[in-house]
């Protein structure tokens, strides 16, 4: 029987739901522009799982994958390095080692060592190997004289990739009876899989009668097993079994990109307004476990029907300084891609006329300044399916917005150095642009083309000249002179100690950096601060704002901002320290004779409970874990 497959990837749909998009004229645009969702799965951290029985669906036969031509008894035979980061118990590992008795640890230094068949105690157990898979743990030897062979393999393509490993027919020491097992790990979810084809009682002259299905964390403190399945005498014959993270829900990033990868929006839905056929491609971005980011992605296909108007905006921009007279439908060619000659074509001083198709224009027109034009571009057949398009005028000549070019002086010295002098263009000229510009120090450079400026260090006063150049013609505009406005005057570097308790025990904690470190960078009220993990946000003011924080020393930056849009970037020095509270599950055997109550005071076992000194720890206690995680319906502990 095929196994049961758990790949769950993004999937972008339109808001009817089709995967791939085709507009027609009936196709319910909004009016230029149509919105597309990503679905996705959610995913939880893996500080705590879920287990579950499932359904007997093996990931191919016991006897697939690549052989480890296993001679050996009681021995970590086998280390895997993993092409996917796997969560486990809140770490990210890439390597697993495989052991004889019928388990993986995470534990890569136990390769070449001694897989102890500690199978008595119950999971969880200090007598256990640490980050470990049971499945199904037992006294096993696997030798060449028989069918006896383990066996793995990495199936599937990313993110959908599994490790699959097989225990076939395994030996029960002292007995010949075999054991058939397997272990699957899936990338992304990070849920683990135990399938046991077979696993009769041990014979009465097994050295070791016990068997054990399970998980356990790198501390040996915690611990799953399935009903029935810890540490025991058992039989079990096609059983399987689901463990499940089940710790908070992992919030993932959403951004989305056109096909040149150009970003054009975030969250889970995004609104396009595509002129031709175009793919648009949704990547959700999940934090895992501390590793590189786990990325889902679906792509969408724009096409539009071969009866569906196509239009684009067109600039034409005329030299000198004279008024043109134009004949509108002459740039029919420049608003289409289809053959304009099939197409109805109406020119509107508006983008409402020409959506309602009112007030169309004359087709000659006198352009003596700046104007922009808003065509209807129309199948001939169906007035309702139309687009529009901007069809733009002006004179080279009055191009030119202003003479005088504020920018920030980022460092508050004086000097911008190294500036693209391109990030001018919109400061300078009215768009759109229907050629190029060139920077240069003097006039008689720009006039002769010479000693062109890509960069330049820019400083208050300086005089620049630009060269706007068309298909056919060009015009020298100048002096621009350069002004600056200072930048938010900040304290950086700024050093924070934090010494905190990590209460889920997620290396992640809130913390308020506005409240504690805003003050420390600067106290104008004026000024916006937004904390982020990265110099790169912090430069580029994207993403959320840092609310967190994890153990350890690490850099985050705050973007300063004041109302001109001049920023500051200060540079905070994170000293961060978790304090633990480190436990284990404890079990009180009580004697009751079945009728009297038996008064129990729990503050007697709490101490047996702590892997360190009590001194300074408060205990409480509660009916259920989540109450406990929530310090809320606190019990005495005083209880009958």
């Amino acid at each position: 029987m095929p196994a049961q497959q758990y790949c769950n990837n993004a999937k972008v749909t339109d808001a009817l739901g089709n995967e791939d998009v085709l507009i027609n004229c009936a196709y319910p645009l909004q009016g230029e522009c149509l919105s597309l969702k990503v679905a996705y799965p959610t995913f939880h951290r893996t500080e705590t799982y879920e287990v579950s029985p499932a359904n007997f669906q093996p990931y191919g036969q016991f006897n697939e994958g690549t052989p480890l031509h296993a001679d050996a008894d009681d021995l970590f035979l086998k280390k895997v390095t993993l092409p996917f980061d796997f969560c486990f118990f809140g770490n990210t590992y890439r390597e697993v080692v495989i052991g004889t008795n019928g388990m993986l640890t995470f534990e890569s230094a136990q390769f070449g060592s001694i897989n102890y068949p500690n199978v008595e105690e119950q999971n969880p157990s200090e007598a256990l190997p640490r980050a470990s898979i049971f499945g199904a743990f037992s006294d096993m030897v696997f030798r060449p004289d028989n069918d006896s062979e383990i066996y793995y393999s990495i199936t599937g393509v990313a993110p959908c990739r599994k490790l699959v490993v097989n225990f076939y027919r395994g030996r029960l020491v002292g007995c010949e009876q075999p054991i058939s097992s397997q272990i699957v790990l899936h990338e992304g979810s990070n849920i683990i899989e135990i399938f046991v084809e077979n696993k009769p009682l041990p014979c009465s002259t097994a050295k070791f009668k016990n068997s054990l299905i399970g998980i356990i964390n790198f501390d040996r403190t915690v611990g799953y097993s399935p009903e029935g399945r810890n540490s025991g005498a058992w039989m079990a014959q096609n059983e399987a079994y689901r463990f499940v993270p089940s710790g908070d829900a992992v919030a993932p990033s959403v951004y989305w990109f056109d096909e040149t990868g150009k970003q054009v929006g975030s969250g889970d839905t995004v609104t396009v307004c595509p002129d031709q056929n175009k793919k648009y491609t949704a990547k959700v971005s999940y934090p895992l476990c501390g590793g590189q980011d786990f990325v889902l992605e679906d792509t969408a296909t724009v096409t539009f029907a071969p009866d569906f108007p196509l239009a684009r905006n067109y600039n034409h921009v005329f030299c000198g300084s004279a008024s043109q007279t134009v004949n509108l439908r002459d740039y029919r060619s420049q608003l289409t891609s289809q053959n304009p000659d099939d197409l109805l074509f109406t020119f509107h001083l508006t983008g409402d006329d020409a959506r309602s198709g009112a007030n169309p224009q004359p087709d000659q027109a006198q352009v003596t300044a700046a104007r922009t034009y808003y065509v209807r571009v129309q199948n001939p057949g169906d007035p309702d399916c139309y687009r529009v398009a901007e069809l733009n005028f002006n004179l080279i000549s009055q191009s030119m917005l202003t003479h005088q070019v504020t920018l920030c002086d980022n460092e508050n010295d004086g000097v911008e150095r190294n500036y693209l002098l391109a990030q001018l263009n919109d400061k300078l000229f009215a768009a759109p642009l229907n050629g190029t510009l060139q920077y240069y120090k003097t006039e008689e450079d720009a006039t002769a083309g010479t000693n062109e400026l890509k960069r330049a260090d820019l400083t208050a006063g300086m005089q620049l000249f630009v060269n706007y150049k068309t298909q056919n013609c060009n015009q020298v505009f100048g002096p621009v002179t350069i002004n600056f406005t200072a930048s938010p005057d900040i304290t950086s570097p700024i050093q924070v100690k934090v010494s905190t308790c990590d209460f889920k025990r997620d290396n992640t904690e809130p913390y308020d950096f506005l409240a504690v470190v805003g003050p420390k960078i600067t106290t104008n009220p004026d000024f916006t601060i937004t904390f982020y993990p990265t110099r790169a946000q912090a430069l580029s003011g994207s993403g959320p704002s840092l609310t967190t924080i994890r153990e350890g020393k690490y850099e985050v930056y705050a973007r300063v901002e004041n109302s001109a849009g001049c920023y500051s970037i200060a540079v905070i020095e994170m000293d961060v320290f978790f304090t633990k509270v480190e436990s284990i599950h404890y079990t009180a055997n009580l004697c009751f004779d079945g009728t009297e109550d038996v008064a129990v005071d729990l503050s007697q076992y709490a101490p047996l409970m702590l892997k360190q000194s009590p001194v300074g720890i408060t205990t409480g206690y509660f009916k259920s874990e989540a109450d406990a995680e929530q310090n809320q319906n606190e019990i005495s502990p005083q209880q009958l």
